[in-house]
């Protein structure tokens, strides 16, 4: 199936390589935790709300005092030429533009809440993905100095054993069956850590670093 889809040929006969994730690094981390409020394009995002909202409430308060124009107008003709300068005062009436005052106020706070919700939202999913990739490193770790090459020596000595005559072929596949079980499980993860660290950079906005090497 893989020949079939490849755009080159591949070599004969195939093999899946495994690099395992490289560990994670705690300065990394806290250096994320620290700059995600200016990373986060989430956060950044709403910010951009905020000011926004800001600048119409600031405009809706200027629009609630006297605004004065002056104007200057020069027309000429064959035999005459003529100035004209007026001054006009606009003054706000009734209600003086509250309503639309406190709109834009009520629109600021929206925005201030949308913020902390925000920030709330993104630190926990942040410290959600980094406990999945400690979890996934130890467990990596753990699989790769003890129990795969613990299971690979042990199927090493029953292949010798059966070539030797003294062990069935029952042994064998049994420990071959161990052996890529626990091979499958250092795949996982293996898998797990780098979805972790995408997270990571997804959530904090960055795509260099640590999560980049993955």
């Amino acid at each position: 199936a893989l020949r079939l889809l490849a755009v080159e040929p591949l070599p004969d006969p195939i093999q899946l390589a495994f690099a395992p994730p490289e560990a994670v690094v705690l300065s990394e981390i806290e250096a994320r935790r620290q700059g995600l409020a200016r990373s986060s394009p989430y956060l950044r995002t709403a910010l951009a709300g905020i000011e926004r909202e800001m600048g119409v409430a600031a405009l809706a308060r200027a629009a609630r005092g006297p605004d004065m124009d002056l104007s200057w107008l020069q027309t000429g003709e064959i035999d005459k030429r003529s100035w004209s300068f007026s001054v006009g005062l606009r003054l706000p009436l009734w209600n003086g533009g509250r309503p639309e005052v406190a709109r834009a106020e009520a629109a600021v706070s929206l925005a201030r809440a949308v913020l902390e919700r925000s920030r709330l939202e993104i630190s926990l999913a942040f410290e959600q993905a980094v406990k999945e990739a400690e979890m996934a490193e130890g467990t990596l770790r753990h699989l790769e100095s003890g129990i795969v090459p613990a299971a690979r020596k042990t199927f090493e000595l029953v292949r010798l054993s059966y070539e030797a005559g003294e062990t069935s072929l029952l042994d064998l596949l049994d420990a071959q069956r161990s052996l890529r079980a626990a091979e499958i499980e250092e795949l996982s993860a293996g898998l797990a850590l780098v979805r972790a660290w995408t997270e990571i950079d997804r959530i904090s906005g960055r795509h260099d670093g640590v999560g980049e090497k993955r």
